[in-house]
């Protein structure tokens, strides 16, 4: 799938010169950037699922703690 990104000329323009010095292609850079928010955001998701089941889990001992 092919997506059209349009961009700003100053963002085009940084993305050019991080591929330069990384002696690669704007796509390449464009396309890890993407992947790696993905993962980031997946991660972010698997973490508050985490946490609500552990919160979940230890509800009753929460609920003492709040009491005192």
């Amino acid at each position: 799938m092919t997506i059209g990104l349009p961009l700003s000329d100053e963002m085009l323009h940084q993305l050019e010169d991080i591929a330069r010095k990384q002696n690669r292609d704007v796509m390449a850079v464009i396309y890890e950037a993407v992947e790696q928010y993905i993962k980031q955001q997946v991660e972010a998701d698997d973490f508050d699922a985490r946490i609500d089941r552990l919160m979940e889990k230890h509800k009753w001992l929460l609920d003492e703690l709040a009491k005192q």
